[in-house]
């Protein structure tokens, strides 16, 4: 009995041996069929960079001929690197209408006085006149050219933050007229 149950475990280890070799075998076959899918993708690849390395070599010949050769091969059919080139086509141009001249009236130059300004064109006289660290606080408080008329430099300093007495001075001598004018002011920025 324990000979047949050897002879039985052997028998079944030969058909596990035998299984596993037909695996192997069929592994090897798949092997050697992408092998040979492997070594012809590359032939396929190594003939066209042939082919294209000679198309490079034949342009790159016509090429140095060409560009060796300063007079044009024809005067009547022009030639290039690559063969005849056809003559050149002049682009079709679209008929514009043009809009009739209208005399127009000038428009009159705007002025403006210290009474009349608003506060944003206060803020282009204070950046006009390189005062634009006040600009902020004349908006925040809206101070128009009438109100700013009626301060005096101690509320200009006190109220609008304008610590130096030589920036006060020449806001409201600009507001008085006696520099640039308001309206030049006004426009440059």
């Amino acid at each position: 009995q324990d000979k047949t149950a050897e002879c039985i475990r052997l028998r079944d280890d030969a058909n596990k041996l035998q299984a596993r070799c037909q695996r192997v075998e069929a592994q090897a076959h798949q092997t050697k069929r992408r092998i040979t899918e492997y070594e012809r993708t590359a032939m396929f690849w190594r003939d066209r960079l042939e082919q294209t390395q000679n198309i490079d070599k034949s342009l790159l010949n016509e090429l140095e001929k060409f560009c060796q050769d300063p007079s044009p091969p024809s005067a009547t059919q022009p030639q290039g690197p690559f063969g005849k080139v056809p003559p050149p086509v002049a682009p079709k141009m679209k008929k514009i209408a043009v809009a009739p001249q209208v005399n127009t009236p000038p428009i009159p130059p705007v002025v403006v006085t210290a009474q009349t300004m608003t506060t944003q064109q206060l803020t282009v006289v204070l950046k006009a006149l390189n005062m634009s660290q006040y600009v902020a606080k004349f908006q925040e408080e809206q101070v128009d050219g009438g109100l700013l008329l009626e301060l005096d430099e101690k509320s200009l300093q006190d109220d609008l933050g304008m610590k130096s007495a030589l920036h006060r001075k020449k806001l409201l001598r600009t507001l008085q007229g006696k520099g640039a004018t308001l309206s030049e002011l006004v426009k440059t920025t």
